[in-house]
């Protein structure tokens, strides 16, 4: 299990248990409260469960250079790495005093975090309920209306559109929660998980660098790719692998079409070179595009913020590049989703100006959750 650690310098992430047991209340008590023996044994077990996902060489690649995949979509139960960050946050919360007797657990996401989300704490006994955006594909749905007790869309019209609507529905949730138990002090309070926005989800997800280091098995590993997303992964496992390969160049791969952390690393940038403004939120609708995660207006997060300085270059892919490389893949024998394919496409960019270097990036999700 992770262990927690001192606020990342830059980072404006929050801790969970920076805070101390009952934060909610108006007046927050030192300390955290100690599990009992079975419910502690209960969160040992259920993390346990994710991890241990192989790591494969796809051969013949560009170059001469090595390209390692690590395949986070094996995770158990709901196949991404998301498996691996709720079992840990979930501990954390209730070391501050969340408890399924008092409160209603909530989440919202572009589809990928909220099937984990739900089955871990359902296992845990808490009820739950997942906020999702209005364009979300109905495989998407289905995986988290599966494995969440409730499942909100968010009106398109009412809350807006991505990840931003589905945010803003969950506020409103809250709001009426908080004015029911004026009337009602008895009834259960919604909290959100907020997997996105804390500190401790980093920690979750170094098993997955420690996984990646001994998989090599002393190999060297010169540059790792990942999605910019909201930030997790590039930053958490990015930071990581440096720590066992001091010279690692890390590249962050992003949409062309709405590339937000090249926006914020190069203001002015974009537009001077590619002579158009990033795709908005409205000229995305009705033209397939999956959730737009990061892409989302209103939506900030700490995790992004602090991979700024720490990538050395920004390779944006464009949609139909992705779509082309899904295809590919497929017919290579990986049925993988857009943000894997993604990297992949990054990761042949890359390999026309190296040689002999070893790259490795994640395969996220599959397919089928697209």
């Amino acid at each position: 299990m992770a262990k927690k650690r001192p606020l990342q310098e830059g980072s404006a992430a929050k801790s969970i248990l920076e805070g101390g047991k009952e934060p909610l209340s108006w007046k927050p008590k030192k300390g955290l409260i100690k599990l009992s023996s079975q419910r502690k044994k209960q969160f040992e077990e259920l993390s346990k469960i994710p991890g241990n996902t192989s790591l494969k060489e796809l051969p013949l690649f560009p170059g001469n250079n090595k390209f390692f995949v690590k395949m986070e979509f094996e995770n158990k139960p709901t196949g991404s790495h998301y498996d691996r960050v709720y079992p840990y946050l979930l501990e954390c919360l209730e070391k501050i005093g969340i408890t399924p007797s008092r409160f209603v657990l909530i989440e919202n996401s572009s589809g990928n975090a909220t099937p984990a989300f739900g089955w871990f704490a359902g296992k845990l006994g808490y009820e739950t309920i997942a906020f999702l955006p209005a364009e979300l594909s109905k495989t998407r749905q289905k995986l988290t209306q599966e494995n969440c007790g409730k499942v909100v869309i968010a009106d398109e019209e009412k809350h807006g559109w991505g990840v931003y609507g589905a945010a803003n529905a969950m506020i409103e949730a809250i709001n009426k929660n908080r004015e029911e138990r004026k009337i009602n002090p008895s009834a259960k309070r919604l909290y959100c998980v907020n997997h996105s926005q804390v500190m401790e989800s980093l920690d979750a997800i170094e098993s997955m660098a420690g996984e990646i280091v001994e998989q090599l098995g002393g190999k060297k590993l010169d540059y790792f790719l990942g999605v910019a997303g909201n930030g997790t992964i590039l930053y958490g496992v990015g930071k990581a692998l440096r720590k066992h390969f001091p010279h690692l160049k890390i590249i962050a791969v992003e949409s062309y079409e709405r590339p937000v952390l090249y926006l914020m690393k190069f203001p002015g940038k974009y537009e001077a070179e590619s002579g158009r403004k990033p795709i908005s939120i409205q000229e995305m609708k009705g033209k397939d595009f999956f959730a737009p995660g990061t892409g989302a207006l209103g939506i900030d997060f700490p995790h992004l913020h602090s991979a700024i300085s720490l990538v050395d270059e920004i390779i944006m892919v464009k949609r139909n590049e992705a779509e082309a490389a899904i295809e590919e893949l497929q017919k290579n024998g990986y049925s993988v989703g857009h943000t894997s394919a993604m990297s992949y496409v990054a990761a042949k960019k890359l390999s026309e100006k190296i040689k002999g270097k070893s790259l490795l990036a994640i395969f996220y999700d599959d397919l089928n959750r697209y």
